[in-house]
């Protein structure tokens, strides 16, 4: 069943000189998928999602949830947002409240953060806010899930582990992903369905579904045959911000540490 529809899609800026950023985008996202938004920066990728997520309205065509309703909806961005006055328990109490602490609780063990519950967010490496980022996102059970990069930056081994854990609960709750990123590999090992953003038309030129069951392998020649494609079609997807890192485990994620 289609739970979102996009028709039209325009958006320009105006400062500091015109630009076309979004041309005509048409697309349709079907409930459950997990689609993956690849493409340099600069190409309109948090701009489409933020148009996706009602957070920027200045935006010509129409944008249509099944059902004329938009869903239980929960956004991570490339920065974690947490209100830095507030305790780990705290910010997550922002979306429940504290009949849910023990859930909160285990899902910030299940990322690696068992204790942090009382510290605050200065007191945190970027890559554990991002984790409580995405604890607070997933917190909310959230039926339609966007990603913004929320693995950008962090060490290839701990990122790796993350890629695991958003898999498998995608696996278990299947809410709609929508995941930008830069990096073909996250894409392919993740993915249902990859969609790339051409450079300078605005508009999507590759949509591409991916296949595979879940779960992936980082090292199968699968997924490396995909990446090369994909590649092979706009090398730029290579030129800016592309993990070649080679994993290759699979099976139910580990908690994070």
């Amino acid at each position: 069943m289609t739970g979102l529809k996009l028709q039209g899609i325009r958006r320009s800026f105006s400062d500091p000189a015109p630009k076309l950023v979004l041309s005509g985008i048409d697309l349709a996202i079907e409930t459950g998928e997990f689609v993956a938004l690849v493409g340099p920066s600069g190409r309109g990728k948090t701009t489409l999602l933020r148009i996706i997520a009602g957070l920027d309205e200045a935006y010509e065509g129409t944008v249509t949830w099944a059902g004329g309703r938009r869903p239980r909806l929960a956004a991570v961005f490339q920065e974690p947002r947490l209100v830095p006055w507030l305790s780990v328990l705290d910010n997550l109490r922002l979306v429940s409240d504290r009949d849910r602490d023990a859930e909160a609780r285990a899902l910030l063990a299940e990322a690696g953060l068992a204790g942090t519950e009382t510290a605050f967010p200065g007191q945190l490496s970027g890559g554990m806010q991002r984790r409580v980022a995405l604890v607070r996102a997933l917190l909310v059970d959230p039926e339609f899930l966007v990603l913004d990069e929320p693995i950008l930056s962090l060490d290839p081994d701990l990122a790796q582990r993350m890629r695991e854990w958003i898999g498998a609960y995608w696996r278990l709750r299947r809410p709609t992903v929508l995941l930008v990123t830069h990096d073909l590999r996250e894409a392919a090992f993740l993915a249902t369905r990859i969609l790339v953003l051409g450079a300078g038309e605005g508009t999507i030129v590759v949509d591409l579904p991916v296949d595979l069951s879940h779960p992936r392998r980082q090292d199968d020649p699968r997924i490396e045959a995909i990446i090369e494609g994909l590649a092979h079609r706009d090398p730029m997807l290579l030129a800016d911000g592309h993990d070649d890192g080679r994993d290759g485990r699979a099976g139910r994620p580990q908690p994070l540490e």
